[in-house]
């Protein structure tokens, strides 16, 4: 889009994205009551393990399902706040102006949330599954901040 366009719909800005704050039982407000609104960040979630998915071993069906499923109880943490849930990544190049090269540190995968702060989303990193794989793995947070000038 160009700078002076209205954002779109379908694709908010960070400052477009808000959710409503919960009462202390967990659930929404009533409707005819005051909402407060609280601006989200997105955080980016990148997995580094290493070795990257491609050249582990296999694992077998029951062992997959068993991740998978650590995995989507976590996103079920994370609830309305996920928006993506990210894939697995290989392969990474390494570019400058000069050359390109293959990456020094493998990066597994990424996923990325929305939270209040990144406490809330540290918070959600150090009960991450991924944490939880052999050969240490790590999670680096970043926050997603708004694009100059918009």
């Amino acid at each position: 889009r160009t700078p002076d366009a209205p954002p779109s719909p379908k694709h908010p800005t960070a400052t477009d994205r808000v959710a409503t704050t919960r009462n202390n039982q967990g659930r929404r407000p009533p409707a005819n009551n005051t909402r407060e609104k609280q601006i989200m960040s997105k955080f980016v979630f990148i997995y580094h393990a290493p070795m990257p998915p491609a050249e582990a071993a296999p694992p077998s069906p029951e062992q997959m399902e068993a991740v998978m499923g650590e995995w989507n109880a976590w996103a079920g943490k994370v609830g309305d706040g996920m928006v993506d849930f990210g894939t697995p990544l290989a392969g990474g190049v390494r570019v400058t102006t000069d050359d390109t090269s293959p990456s020094t540190r493998e990066v597994a995968g990424y996923s990325i949330i929305e939270a209040n702060d990144l406490d809330a989303a540290l918070a959600l990193a150090k009960n991450h599954p991924h944490l939880n794989m052999p050969g240490g793995c790590e999670i680096e947070v970043h926050e997603s901040l708004a694009i100059p000038g918009e």
